[in-house]
């Protein structure tokens, strides 16, 4: 008889696994000379994640229709838009940390590694959040996931109502 291990993702867990996807990605793209590439890639993530959720909302609009709590709405269209621009501060300010890490730290005295790159790393992490979100609006379209995505994409859920 065979057991099966059922596997939690505890938001530790979440946090640790976005952690080691993101160096690994990090250090590959440093490595390979990509990372001009990743910029372009989460901003195509990002109009990909409006756009599907625009669609998921349509859909469910369509179908609980009278239901006000399922509908297309521009305030949260909105706050994802603010939230996207958000993002691109976060990366403007890690790229112009490297910046000065780079530059200035010799003229202290600090010997930095061109290896650290805070501005790929942020927004490697950012597009895996990204990926997430798409992955979640393909769900409420209807799309069957497998067993194991569907349900860490509902824990994920539960998780980010419970904070509601």
């Amino acid at each position: 008889m065979k057991k099966e291990v059922d596997v939690i993702m505890t938001k530790e867990n979440i946090w640790k696994l976005k952690i080691i996807i993101t160096g690994m990605f990090g250090w590959i793209s440093n490595k390979m000379g990509i990372v001009a590439q990743i910029l372009p890639a989460l901003v195509v993530l990002m109009v990909l994640d409006q756009i599907s959720g625009v669609l998921a909302a349509k859909k469910e609009e369509t179908e609980n229709l009278g239901n006000p709590d399922y509908r297309v709405s521009s305030r949260k269209m909105r706050v994802g838009i603010y939230k996207k621009a958000g993002y691109i501060f976060a990366i403007t300010v890690a790229m112009a940390s490297d910046y000065m890490i780079r530059n200035f730290g010799a003229f202290v005295g600090i010997e930095v590694s061109d290896k650290v790159n805070f501005g790929m790393l942020i927004t490697i992490w950012l597009s895996i959040t990204e990926l997430l979100s798409i992955l979640e609006n393909i769900q409420r379209l209807g799309v069957n996931m497998p067993g194991f995505l569907e349900k860490y994409l509902d824990e994920l859920r539960n998780k980010i109502e419970k904070k509601k």
